[in-house]
């Protein structure tokens, strides 16, 4: 955001859910770091549904570009209510908010909004095989599917490390440094 709107004012706002407020904190910190603080910084109550009170802060504000910290369930309804009262803000978000349903949340409002979001896995040469698998079952591994394998794969390797399903024994292996190869 820093980079690419280094002249817009900018809003931080969260959902107030755990995940949201940390990603809040942490753009929070990296825009001060680039000396380009938000302009708003406000924590919304997790699912109020209704955001005319915070629309018109953003149309006093002169709000620009909005990071919204959260899931979903706020943030299509957010976008939706913003574009109907007439402002051009360019949203942003992190994977929280990337749902399938966001486009019924949001509407045509959607257009433009910007998800921040790692790479498919799907494509990386290490997952090859493990995909083939889940697909020749029928299931294809989406979103989280091959990140939660790779978790997986990690813990299995740190109890077989430690010979021991204990697991400060188990965290100590996966932290040695030794090589965990994953689908990742």
């Amino acid at each position: 955001m820093a980079d690419h709107f280094q002249e817009k004012n900018l809003a931080i706002i969260s959902d107030g859910t755990p995940y949201g407020d940390g990603l809040a904190n942490k753009a929070r910190k990296t825009l001060r770091a680039r000396a380009h603080p938000e302009k708003l910084a406000k924590k919304i109550k997790f699912g109020q549904g209704d955001f005319s009170d915070l629309v018109n802060q953003l149309k006093l504000m002169k709000i620009e570009v909005l990071f919204f910290a959260g899931l979903a369930n706020d943030f299509g309804p957010l976008i939706r209510q913003t574009k109907e009262a007439g402002l051009n803000v360019q949203f942003i978000s992190g994977d929280g908010a990337l749902v399938h349903d966001l486009p019924g949340k949001a509407g045509p409002a959607l257009e433009g909004v910007l998800i921040a979001f790692s790479l498919d896995d799907r494509g990386n040469p290490a997952a090859a095989d493990v995909v083939a698998r889940f697909r020749s079952q029928g299931f294809e591994p989406a979103d989280y599917t091959l990140k939660s394998y790779a978790a997986v794969q990690v813990a299995a390797k740190g109890i077989e490390i430690a010979g021991s399903q204990a697991p400060r024994a188990v965290v100590a292996s996966i932290k040695s440094g030794q090589p965990i190869p994953t689908v990742l």
